[in-house]
Parts: C-alpha cells; sequence; structure tokens
C-alpha cells in the first residue's frame, strides 16, 4: 500500500482512470430512415444495430443488402438484451427480411466530446483527492505537535 499512498501514487490512479474511461467511450444510435434501409452501404466499416418485429435486436457489421432482405454475415450481439446472450449459439447468416425490419440504427461514437467530459470530471476528481491527501499530512503534521 506504500507504492500508492507515495508522492506519484495518486496521479498514477488518476492516469489510469482517465485511460480507462477514455478507452470505454460513449456511443450514440443514429436512426436511419425506412426509405434509405436498402441504400445502407455493406462497405463502410461501421456497428448497426437491427430490430425486428419480433423485438429480435442483432449488432452487425459485415452485411450484404437485397432488394427483399438484408443479410448478416457475422453477428456481434443479438437478443432482446444483446449483452446477455452467446453470439456463438446462433447460426449465420441471418437473413431478415425487409418487412420484418422495425428499425434500423447506425452506431457513432464520439470519442473527442467523451474525452473532453472525462478529462474534466478526472481533474476534478484529482484536485479532490489533493485536498484531502494534503488535508490528511497537514493533520497528521499537527497532531505530532502535541
Amino acid at each position: 500500500m506504500r507504492a500508492v499512498t507515495g508522492r506519484r501514487g495518486p496521479y498514477l490512479l488518476l492516469l489510469a482512470g482517465l485511460l480507462f474511461l477514455v478507452d470505454t467511450s460513449c456511443a450514440k444510435m443514429i436512426p436511419i430512415p425506412e426509405v434509405d434501409y436498402k441504400k445502407t452501404d455493406a462497405a463502410r466499416k461501421e456497428t448497426y444495430r437491427l430490430t425486428t418485429k419480433e423485438n429480435r435486436i442483432y449488432d452487425f457489421e459485415k452485411f450484404s443488402v437485397t432488394d427483399s432482405t438484408l443479410v448478416i454475415l457475422e453477428v456481434k450481439s443479438y437478443g432482446e438484451n444483446p449483452s446477455l446472450h452467446d453470439v456463438s449459439k446462433i447460426e449465420t447468416p441471418v437473413v431478415v427480411p425487409w418487412g420484418d425490419v422495425t428499425s434500423l440504427e447506425r452506431y457513432d461514437y464520439w470519442n473527442l466530446g467523451t474525452a473532453l467530459g472525462i478529462v474534466g470530471c478526472v481533474t476534478v476528481a484529482g484536485c479532490v483527492l489533493y485536498y484531502v491527501l494534503m488535508m490528511a499530512t497537514l493533520g497528521a503534521a499537527l497532531s505530532g505537535l502535541n
């Protein structure tokens, strides 16, 4: 514990926290209008989310588009709550008729804005941590005077 409470310890912990938060930055979903479903470009390296009438959700990158179907070639996650299902259990390709599609969305990662917000939060946390450590050090020094 001595290494973490040393002079550089709090700053290393803050740096580790900042790197972790930047690495797990947020994403938002951009809805694709229904008239543009068939115009979706499979050559672009982007992640999409498809929701069907049965409330099945598929997250995917590799796919192909025909006049009547969307063919998902590689599924990243699926299910009513995609993060809870094992992708290895689904057989690909998944063929979804356009009539069964409720929504099609594209992930949009906004790393610069997220990073700026995280840097601000970590800076405030660092100031608070520095204040707490300085008060603890000052308290220990003053108690030694008695």
